[in-house]
């Protein structure tokens, strides 16, 4: 029961934290022209309207607003980040053309900022839907490189440790470091950290060939 749980919860993640890599650009307007000016701000006008979409759940009109910005000139990763999670969500559990979409998104959002923690998790993310396990840790392993106190990233890790990876250790030190920094959850940790612990001690010694 405590598997199927872990399981349904794995998901859970903040999707709109996704424009922390930045909603504005970091480039000075002061020297700009005004009709550059009035460019960005169009420019940010169409993600904005796009973020709220999404929150709204409406993918589907969000999609052609991102798609519509010249991501080769962007300094935003989150347009890149925001594709990815539209693709995804289209994809579905089959349609390997949206999550190729989708993965191509992230790599080009880790292209504008290699260092954002928020593209990482959600590389993350898309590496164990499609069933890359260990590539699916090294990504969160690099997500908290960035950002150590980065609470659903050590939730996300540690479910994956637990249910895919079969890493007990693994687990448990994210299981423990997510119930310190989001201690409302700690009942249900406390649980699964019961739960492996049990495992643990019953899981049979395997002796080698010849040892007696």
């Amino acid at each position: 029961m405590h598997q199927l749980t872990k399981i349904a919860a794995y998901a859970l993640f903040v999707l709109f934290a996704v424009a922390c890599a930045g909603t504005s650009f970091n480039k000075s307007t002061s020297t700009m022209g005004a009709a550059h000016k009035s460019t960005v701000a169009e420019y940010q006008r169409t993600f904005n309207k796009a973020l709220v979409l999404m929150k709204k759940q409406q993918y589907r009109r969000a999609l052609p607003l991102l798609e519509s910005l010249n991501l080769e000139d962007s300094a935003l990763s989150g347009v890149s980040i925001n594709l990815s999670i539209i693709y995804m969500k289209m994809a579905g559990e089959t349609n390997e053309v949206y999550i190729e979409k989708a993965e191509a998104a992230l790599q080009r959002a880790l292209e504008i900022n290699p260092a954002n923690s928020v593209a990482h998790f959600q590389m993350a993310l898309l590496l164990r839907k499609t069933g890359r396990f260990s590539q699916s840790r090294n990504a969160y392993e690099r997500a908290l490189t960035i950002d150590q106190d980065y609470a659903i990233a050590h939730y996300n890790l540690g479910v994956l440790c637990d249910i895919y990876l079969q890493d007990a250790e693994c687990a448990i030190e994210h299981y423990r470091y997510y119930m310190a920094l989001v201690p409302e959850d700690s009942e249900k940790i406390r649980i699964w950290l019961s739960d492996l612990h049990r495992r643990q001690k019953n899981t049979p010694i395997k002796l080698k060939v010849g040892s007696s």
